[in-house]
């Protein structure tokens, strides 16, 4: 899924080489690797779905995407655990109304300095992509 999610932050495609065996059907591995996106995407779906590339280019810690005419939200996808804070620019003149993480809802703790933006991430992060949205009045 972070590859979908990487994809999506570039605004190109992902293609799924997958096809038939010889007996027709799927191999199992392929299933297995489909019905694990769509777990992902159940939860994380509108962070794909009508998005293309977040304000911010691929970071350390992952990438960003953003819906397409929505300026107001954007995605962060964090695939490697940069520690207890996650620093990102923003416009000085942002507002931020609220940052939660999209697997539960809950709100994550974040302060507003100036042109960074600090959000407080979850002493235990998932090992797969953790996607938080940001909202801004």
């Amino acid at each position: 899924v972070c590859k979908l999610a990487q994809c999506v932050s570039l605004n190109t495609n992902l293609l799924l080489n997958i096809g038939p065996q010889a007996s027709g059907e799927l191999p199992q591995a392929a299933l297995d690797r489909l019905k694990g996106i769509g777990e992902w995407m159940r939860v994380n779906g509108e962070s794909i779905k009508g998005c293309g590339p977040g304000p911010l280019a691929e970071q350390e810690w992952g990438v960003t995407t953003a819906p397409i005419g929505n300026p107001k939200t954007f995605y962060l996808h964090v695939f490697e655990n940069p520690g207890a804070v996650i620093e990102i620019p923003v416009a000085k003149k942002a507002k931020v109304k609220a940052v939660t993480a999209l697997y539960d809802g809950k709100p994550l703790v974040f302060k507003k300095f100036k042109d960074r933006l600090l959000v407080t991430l979850p002493a235990n992060l998932p090992d797969t992509d953790y996607v938080i949205r940001i909202v801004q009045k």
